[in-house]
């Protein structure tokens, strides 16, 4: 490579601001050779997770459990679907742990064979989602999911590695759809129990916001995003990753340190962007989650 790719790659991927170094991407290709030159992801079963080097000092882990993504026809058109997944949440995941060298893990399931937020025991047991179905006559659908109890190693397996991990920040990355109003909603399982309580909840929230508006202010984005606390839908309620790694955690007798976590949710509009790859406020945005949530933890 001569020095001038050298000098196009840098420009592309990285913004250089002070004491920050905010990695982002243009286009897909560039963003999976990148990170398969930085990340070596390990693969137990239908399990992909990887453990950088500063794991060990922050121990922020990074999920995606709707990682993995299809369309089911529901017509015979062929045209009218039901979405399954989250797109690019994996994406963001791996981005935001390559940010701070931590942690990150998805399942290579669709949701609807088994899923990875929902408790063990309820797999194959007949649990429904209302949907809205795409390009459809239907104004709502059923979807099955969770229903393959063929799926039960590979969905303990999962949460026998975050545990094994046994990290102390937890970063839920899930998605909504484009027709919602905000960019981000944050959900910390009932009644803010993954945090804290209300009260740092909305400290937590009011925080980020501003150190968020201070970074996009200091790189010249002038593109801001609309970050809220879910109330009643997308709170994490019934998030198994955050009931059972963080609040049953953090309840039980030999918890000697206690873990803080949340669900994110990301608009469908900043996970895709153009070229089917996250915006660049939204690749910003994870990186500087997990920015926040370390000095958040730790007191920095």
């Amino acid at each position: 490579m001569d020095k001038k790719d050298k000098r196009q790659i840098i420009i592309l991927v990285s913004f250089l601001n002070g004491n920050m170094n905010y990695i982002v991407f243009q286009n897909l290709p560039d963003l999976d050779r990148f990170m398969k030159r930085k990340i070596s992801p390990k693969i137990e079963g239908r399990v992909e997770y990887s453990v950088m080097e500063k794991f060990s000092c922050n121990r922020i882990l990074f999920t995606a459990e709707h990682a993995q993504t299809s369309r089911l026809e529901i017509e015979k058109s062929k045209r009218a679907y039901i979405g399954v997944g989250d797109l690019n949440t994996d994406i963001i995941a791996k981005i935001g742990a390559y940010y701070l060298r931590s942690a990150y893990i998805f399942p290579l399931f669709v949701r609807t064979e088994a899923d990875a937020s929902r408790p063990p025991e309820e797999l194959g047991k007949g649990l429904r989602l209302f949907v809205k179905p795409s390009y459809s006559k239907q104004k709502i659908a059923y979807l099955p999911i969770h229903k393959n109890a063929s799926m039960l190693t590979e969905l303990n397996r999962y949460h026998e590695i975050i545990e094994r991990l046994s990290p102390k920040g937890l970063i839920s990355v899930h998605g909504i759809s484009v027709k919602r109003e905000f960019d981000m909603l944050f959900g910390f399982g009932d009644d803010y129990q993954a945090i804290g309580g209300k009260e740092k909840a909305f400290e937590f929230k009011h925080g980020f916001i501003n150190y968020l508006d201070s970074i996009f202010r200091e790189l010249g984005i002038k593109e801001g995003l609309k970050i809220a606390i879910s109330k009643w839908r997308f709170t994490g309620s019934q998030n198994y990753v955050l009931n059972s790694h963080v609040i049953e955690h953090n309840y039980s007798r030999d918890a000697k340190i206690k873990r803080t976590g949340m669900q994110v949710e990301l608009n469908f509009r900043g996970r895709s962007g153009n070229n089917s790859i996250p915006t660049i406020p939204y690749q910003i945005a994870i990186q500087a989650l997990g920015d926040f949530t370390y000095k958040w933890m730790y007191g920095r």
